[in-house]
């Protein structure tokens, strides 16, 4: 007798776990797919350009410049000249700056950096 006590409580908590199980999951909805409806949003194609973030944190937008210097930092210019990024001079001290593109940006053809010279 004591062993039908153990199923029948075994039996008993099963019951209870699968019918909690079923009634969370019947009350979520009908198919079981994510409703979609509101969650449209279009996806813009990527753009071409570079940002360069100098080394006192001020941004230069490389895809709208003109040739030209574009910052003179620690001793170094940089400058635009025909869709290269050069840096000339001698600099007294490192900067470092950080050439970056848009997400899903890209750059048209590779930025070639010229070494400074000085």
């Amino acid at each position: 007798m004591r062993h039908l006590s153990r199923w029948t409580v075994a039996a008993s908590v099963l019951l209870v776990i699968g019918l909690s199980v079923w009634l969370l999951l019947s009350r979520q909805g009908g198919s079981g797919a994510p409703d979609t409806a509101g969650m449209q949003q279009e996806i813009v194609p990527g753009k071409t350009g570079a940002l360069l973030t100098l080394a006192d944190g001020s941004q230069v937008s490389l895809d709208s410049l003109e040739n030209g210097a574009i910052a003179l930092q620690g001793g170094v210019t940089a400058k635009v000249a025909n869709g290269v990024l050069t840096y000339e001079g001698a600099g007294d001290k490192t900067v470092f700056n950080t050439l970056t593109t848009p997400k899903a940006g890209s750059i048209t053809s590779p930025c070639p950096m010229a070494p400074v010279s000085g």
